[in-house]
């Protein structure tokens, strides 16, 4: 490439609509991505990035007065070196990609860097530039023409990187997936464990459901366009055309496939089993939830989110009259998920652990665990007032009524 067609392509590139992508649990933010790895018009990079919340707030380089661009790009390779190098993706299983699960993405990162740089000459070296560059030299490295995307799609994963993303491409939509709460929340505390050790506490349970309660909320208050789209509708072939025209692109055969860098990919390690189908079947998604929930539970989670529930389509029963007197005293019992965290084996489950180690636990424990029931209580409350959910998705009616 000439200096002229890098030029050309990054003026192409600040001229991009954009789109974020975020989260709200368990419920396949990766997955959507995936489907949209394979078509031409959508920029993307390979997987979440938190470019603007972790990389720039904790970046050496970015930190100093005037830096150099090709040192950020040096920093910027050697924190995702995973990203280029995929077998070292270990968590997400992108080192086994491919039909016989042997293969792995190999990006050139010098190449990257030669283009990143390119791409930023004579250009300011802002924080919009310098991410618009990071994804016009990732494609090129993957053999793909940025100057014929039609969007940009950052996975900014959580909603501290989409506040941040949002300031600099303020004219951006958003999408959120979203899934049955239910099962949202059995697979964020169940699955992982093994992996991430440091999530199997009461912390960690208090802040998962309170993305649980959350869902798509948050991005009222951000005046943007926004959309969610239900795991459980992924990836059914009417979904994907409804989001093709949501995004602005055009719908291909290959958004029915999950893939990364064109290779065939069976999902994350967190997962209990690799996914083996690609095609949508009504009980692709489901996890068993209605067993892994006590009876209380499944009652509770009703009671909480019902206009939720049946907004997006998911099985609810109506409230009853009782509901105001009974779910309050409920909320401040322990889920079946909590008891755990209260019993002894779990607090002895490391050998040699001292009583102050333990009761230090245990008094955080039982702090996030009032946090808990504060935090479903005044959802409770909020929802008996009658505020019925209204957050759009994109499925059965792009508008948000199914």
């Amino acid at each position: 490439m000439t200096g002229e067609h890098y030029g050309r392509t990054m003026r192409h590139l600040q001229a991009l609509p954009a789109i974020g992508l975020v989260t709200t649990g368990r419920t396949g933010s990766d997955f959507l991505q995936s489907l949209l790895d394979g078509h031409p018009q959508v920029l993307m990079f390979n997987g979440n990035l938190q470019f603007y919340a972790d990389f720039l707030a904790s970046s050496v380089c970015a930190r100093a007065e005037s830096p150099a661009i090709g040192d950020i790009l040096d920093e910027f390779v050697g924190r995702y070196i995973h990203r280029f190098k995929s077998r070292y993706d270990f968590v997400e299983r992108k080192d086994q990609l491919g039909a016989a699960r042997s293969e792995s993405l190999d990006v050139d990162t010098g190449e990257f860097r030669r283009h990143a740089s390119a791409l930023m000459e004579g250009h300011a070296p802002s924080r919009r530039n310098l991410l618009l560059a990071i994804y016009g030299a990732y494609n090129l490295c993957a053999g793909r023409d940025p100057s014929t995307s039609q969007v940009l799609f950052h996975h900014a994963h959580r909603f501290d990187e989409l506040d941040l993303f949002l300031r600099e491409f303020p004219g951006a939509s958003v999408i959120v997936t979203t899934r049955d709460p239910r099962a949202n929340f059995v697979a964020g505390i169940e699955h992982g464990r093994s992996v991430f050790t440091y999530r199997d506490n009461q912390k960690h349970l208090y802040h998962y459901l309170n993305h649980v309660l959350d869902d798509s909320t948050p991005c009222e208050s951000k005046r943007v366009r926004y959309a969610a789209v239900r795991l459980e509708d992924l990836p059914k072939e009417d979904t994907m055309r409804a989001i093709a025209a949501w995004v602005g692109v055009e719908y291909r055969p290959e958004m029915l496939e999950s893939t990364w860098g064109g290779l065939r990919w069976y999902g994350d390690r967190l997962s209990p089993e690799a996914i083996e189908e690609n095609r949508w079947t009504p009980t692709r998604t489901y996890n068993d939830w209605e067993r892994r929930l006590s009876k209380k539970d499944r009652y509770l989670f009703n009671a909480l989110m019902f206009t939720r529930l049946r907004h997006y389509g998911y099985p609810c029963t109506p409230p009853r009259w009782w509901d105001p007197l009974v779910v309050p005293l409920l909320l401040c019992l322990p889920l079946r998920h909590e008891r755990r965290f209260f019993s002894y084996s779990y607090m002895r489950r490391e050998p040699g652990r001292r009583l102050g180690r333990i009761l230090a636990e245990l008094s955080g424990t039982c702090t996030y665990y009032l946090l808990r029931v504060r935090r479903t209580l005044l959802h409770y409350f909020r929802a008996a007032r009658g505020r019925p959910f209204r957050g759009p998705w994109i499925g059965l009616d792009v508008a948000g009524r199914p």
